[in-house]
């Protein structure tokens, strides 16, 4: 919530919040309630706006930055894969933000396998988390967005 204060000729002050009207210069970004209860921030997407509220003629402004939730976990899925001979299987990851909110990363993750020789993942756009079986054995791939990492167990079985 934003709260508006007026300062009047004699010195007095007084909340004039729910007289003023609110706008926002990046709606998409920051709305503002201009109704009901007034002055109520609401972060939308991940930017800069500036708020502007208006008590008669005055105005002021208070820039305002929304910035994206924290990851705080990513799951693969499925988190244990199994390839016959050189196929190839999509992983996904799926991240949780620390507002709970869930989106498909796997297109923003770095991927990395400990062994491509069994089994390499890629990081091509548009292939991003496909595994590929080249030889017999087990590995673990990774997919990593900032300092957040989750793996994945793999086998790979021998073509007969």
């Amino acid at each position: 919530p934003l709260r508006v204060v007026a300062t009047f000729a004699d010195g007095s002050t007084s909340d004039v919040t729910s007289q003023s009207t609110f706008s926002s210069s990046a709606p998409a970004i920051a709305a503002v309630s201009s109704s009901g209860v007034r002055g109520i921030v609401s972060g939308l997407s991940a930017g800069s706006a500036s708020v502007v509220a208006w008590f008669g003629s005055r105005s002021v402004s208070a820039p305002v930055t929304v910035t994206a939730a924290a990851i705080s976990s990513i799951e693969l899925t499925p988190r244990t894969v199994t390839i016959s001979g050189n196929g190839v299987v999509s992983v996904r990851a799926r991240a949780t933000y620390a507002d709970g909110s869930q989106s498909d990363v796997t297109e923003q993750a770095l991927w990395s396998s400990d062994d491509v020789n069994i089994a390499p993942v890629s990081n091509v756009a548009g292939a991003r988390g496909q595994v590929r079986g080249l030889g017999g054995g087990s590995t673990i791939i990774h997919a990593t967005l900032g300092s957040i990492r989750a793996q994945a167990d793999v086998t790979v079985q021998a073509a007969t």
